[in-house]
């Protein structure tokens, strides 16, 4: 679950006065790592409007510790479901 903190209310860990201070007139959000990849996911879908493309999809977003974020994007009807490859006719 997500909350909100004023900023200035004290430095999370690791954090030095510094960045306290280049932070006192703002708001701190503090995400899970499934709110993140939820709003991400939704962001991403909402700017590429992967259904263009792909008519119907289905998604899988991957969060990785470095930072990175992978999105996978399939049209409903994988090579999996039709018994074999796709040869884009329809």
């Amino acid at each position: 679950m997500s909350y909100y903190a004023p900023s200035g209310t004290g430095p999370a860990e690791g954090e030095s006065r510094r960045q306290e201070k280049e932070h006192m007139n703002g708001i701190k959000c503090y995400l899970s790592r499934e709110e993140v990849r939820k709003i991400l996911s939704e962001a991403i879908v909402k700017r590429l409007e992967p259904e263009r493309l792909l008519g119907p999809f289905t998604q899988e977003t991957t969060l990785f510790d470095d930072g990175r974020v992978e999105v996978t994007f399939c049209g409903a009807e994988s090579a999996t479901e039709s018994g074999g490859e796709k040869d884009g006719q329809q």
